[in-house]
């Protein structure tokens, strides 16, 4: 049996459906390694600056779509013959960024149940609606939420998987810029606030997500040679974490840690059938950027530094994302892949 598009419907029979509603994909196929359910975790383009939503322990969860069949409750994969619906956790800080693209491309891709947290309420409203207006198919299981928040990671996961049954694709891109200081101006307030949010947020989403990947059944790639697959995690880390910048010791620390921490989780978790990598994004237009002039000012002249001269789209980190999750990238094990335009090569 081979798996379907995004969170865990097999290739054979996501064909199948996508041919009925004339949405095939050739070029993603191959790339069916995927298994039944990815989760996004934040919105790792570095620069948000976002504070939790999930305060005082209060739920906030809404659909966006009716969940019709208790099928949706069980194991991805195949149910009594049948496929069911992968399914897309997505962990975010503020989803109008790269976590919204992310979360898009999984719809775009098949992927038709798809779970997206965020700390602000209204991106994640946004964000939902954008992709039910794009693929009306697509059920959506959306909560506000804070990866900071020691409880939240655990509980959201078990909220997937009590209505989704599995989690087969996991994305991690919650981050917060922080302030250019230099490390005898850095707080230790402000120290403290970026390595809760980029690198304790994503190792407390990450621990879940491998928690519950680990009691999954592997899926069958689209390729019968190549081994089966529990899960595949992606963190969103920065090529900052490969780099140094003048006035950031803080951050690329931080994203120095996602790094390591994706490699040490790749190495312990091979064994069962679970792949971790991460993306490291250059300087991406988003709404920040491109709507605060300061901030524009301050990150044009490092796009410019670049080879190709210009900042990366928000769907050109999500490409990479849905590469990595996929089984074209089988071999592809504690990877941190850069998508900077050539900006750590110069």
């Amino acid at each position: 049996m081979t798996p379907t598009p995004m969170a865990g419907l097999r290739v054979r029979t996501w064909r199948s459906k996508c041919s009925v509603r004339r949405k095939a994909r050739p070029q993603w196929t191959q790339m069916r390694a995927f298994a039944p359910r990815p989760a996004f975790w934040g919105d790792g383009d570095g620069i948000s600056d976002s504070e939790s939503l999930w305060r005082n322990g209060g739920e906030k969860w809404t659909f966006g779509e009716e969940l019709e069949e208790e099928q949706l409750r069980r194991a991805g994969g195949y149910s009594n013959g049948q496929a069911v619906t992968p399914i897309a956790p997505l962990y975010a800080y503020r989803l109008h960024r790269i976590g919204a693209a992310v979360a898009k491309a999984f719809a775009a891709a098949g992927c038709e149940r798809i779970a997206i947290t965020d700390l602000n309420e209204t991106t994640l409203e946004q964000t939902k609606n954008a992709v039910a207006a794009a693929h009306p198919h697509t059920q959506l299981l959306v909560h506000s939420g804070n990866v900071a928040d020691d409880q939240f990671a655990d509980l959201f996961m078990n909220k997937v998987v009590q209505y989704f049954g599995r989690v087969d694709y996991a994305v991690n891109c919650a981050g917060v810029l922080g302030q250019p200081l230099r490390s005898v101006e850095t707080s230790l307030e402000e120290f403290d606030r970026l390595n809760s949010i980029n690198y304790r947020g994503c190792w407390l989403s990450s621990r879940a997500q491998l928690r519950q990947m680990v009691k999954q059944d592997a899926l069958s790639s689209h390729d019968p040679s190549r081994p089966p697959q529990r899960g595949a995690i992606v963190n969103v880390a920065s090529q900052l974490g490969l780099v140094g910048r003048p006035n950031a010791p803080a951050y690329c620390a931080s994203k120095s840690a996602v790094i390591g921490m994706t490699r040490a989780d790749a190495i312990d978790y091979s064994k069962d059938d679970i792949r971790v990598n991460c993306v490291c994004p250059g300087v991406i237009e988003t709404p920040m950027i491109m709507e605060k002039a300061e901030l524009r000012e301050a990150i044009t002249p490092a796009a410019e530094t670049t080879p190709m001269k210009r900042m990366g789209k928000p769907a050109e980190i999500a490409d990479a994302v849905l590469f990595l999750c996929s089984t074209q990238a089988s071999f592809v094990q504690g990877h941190a892949m850069v998508v900077d335009g050539g900006y750590i090569t110069v």
